[in-house]
């Protein structure tokens, strides 16, 4: 957390001490993030971006996802529930082309840092473990202009995360009478990821004036 925190403001004070005369934006999103090894999770977060030449801003996003995936034992009548967190910290940069009036589309990427939870169903000595790795997000989407400061975007990517070291999980033999098994793996967060919400501006959109 005191590194998202310390993210946030190295990014606003970059923005508004260097760059005081363009448009300021703030995204209010929903996520869509399928970690593969951390299962399909859902989740929100926000963008902070600012416009550096005509539509081309540079970003700095957070996202908190969560999901879990459950495990019935026949062996002794249990279901088992692994919950899984994953949050990703980074910065990046986007673009909007405008083909007809308030309508675009977008494309950016961003890189970051991407702190993982997995708490499993079986109450072993393994069975809450945290790790941390680096991501990579490259994504293209849909701009549609509401007023002057709102617009609607939806964003559709890839999204990869590498980390830094195996872990030991305490895992669910589903097959036999529910004692866990320990392995070690690093665990593969690979897949598509889908952000959908609003973006505020802090100055105005100036595409709005086009067509009108």
């Amino acid at each position: 957390m005191k590194r998202i925190l310390l993210i946030t403001a190295l990014f606003l004070f970059s923005t508004t001490s260097v760059f005081a005369l363009n448009n300021i934006y703030i995204d209010v999103l929903g996520a869509y993030v399928n970690t593969k090894d951390a299962t399909k999770q859902i989740g929100g977060g926000y963008s902070l971006g600012y416009n550096i030449i005509d539509n081309v801003n540079i970003i700095h996003r957070f996202t908190y996802s969560a999901g879990s995936t459950s495990t019935f034992v026949p062996g002794d009548g249990n279901t088992y529930t692994d919950n899984y967190e994953y949050m990703f910290v980074s910065v990046g940069a986007d673009y909007t082309w405008f083909f007809w009036n308030r309508f675009g589309v977008r494309a950016g990427t961003l890189f970051g840092f991407s702190p993982l939870k997995i708490k499993t169903g079986y109450l072993g000595p393994n069975d809450e473990v945290d790790t941390n790795g680096f991501g990579l997000v490259v994504f293209a989407g849909f701009h549609a202009t509401i007023s002057q400061n709102i617009a609607f975007f939806v964003d559709i990517g890839f999204q990869y995360t590498y980390f830094t070291k195996r872990v030991v999980v305490d895992s669910i033999d589903s097959y036999g009478d529910g004692i866990g098994n320990s392995y070690s793996s690093k665990p593969s967060v690979l897949g598509e990821t889908i952000y959908m919400g609003l973006r505020f501006t802090i100055g105005k959109n100036n595409r709005m004036s086009d067509g009108y």
